[in-house]
């Protein structure tokens, strides 16, 4: 087959749309259960408090992975799910949206579709232990609350960072965050 876009005969393209059936099937396998029977109601999407705020909208990422939409792994919006499972809560199917999306963003690391951003965030996570390290600001706020300058996370028992560069290390991310690193460079 020489068709443009066609990879194999379980794959294909139409404009710049890339359609790969087993995405989906991916997707459940990661721990996206029953993905695959959203009937597009969107409940998800209405009770998403992201929604309002972003250009999130879960029932458009649910869609376009049932599709198997490629393109649902390079949308920054992907990223933007809080993992409240406010979606999960209220799905009449009892589909676990938030872990279609978590699913849907392991898919998208390991093919280096991470926001730039998101790795910012890793490296503050590999040398802090927070995603948001506390600042000047925030801990001037706590002692004027009566409250330690530092809460009792990473910031007062900063031994545990080797723990959390280890668990980095060992899920691949550090790697990821490396190579992603140097190809933006």
């Amino acid at each position: 087959m020489t068709s443009e876009g066609m990879r194999d005969p379980k794959h294909y393209q139409l404009g710049k749309t890339q359609f790969d059936p087993d995405l989906i099937k991916e997707v459940e396998a990661r721990g996206g259960k029953n993905a695959q029977m959203c009937y597009q109601c969107g409940t998800c999407t209405a009770g998403c408090p992201m929604t309002q705020r972003s250009g999130l909208r879960v029932r458009t990422v649910m869609r376009k992975a049932n599709l198997g939409m490629r393109e649902v792994l390079d949308d920054p919006d992907l990223w933007l799910c809080t993992t409240c499972y406010t979606c999960s809560d209220r799905c009449p199917r009892r589909i676990i949206a938030t872990d279609a999306i978590i699913a849907l963003r392991n898919i998208a690391t390991q093919e280096h579709k991470v926001p730039m951003s998101m790795i910012k965030i890793m490296g503050s996570i590999a040398k802090t232990g927070h995603g948001v390290p506390n600042s000047e600001g925030n801990m001037k706020k706590r002692v004027l609350l009566g409250l330690p300058e530092n809460p009792p996370t990473t910031h007062t028992y900063p031994e545990y960072i080797k723990d959390i560069n280890k668990i980095l290390e060992v899920t691949g991310l550090l790697k990821i965050k490396e190579e992603m690193e140097a190809e933006s460079q």
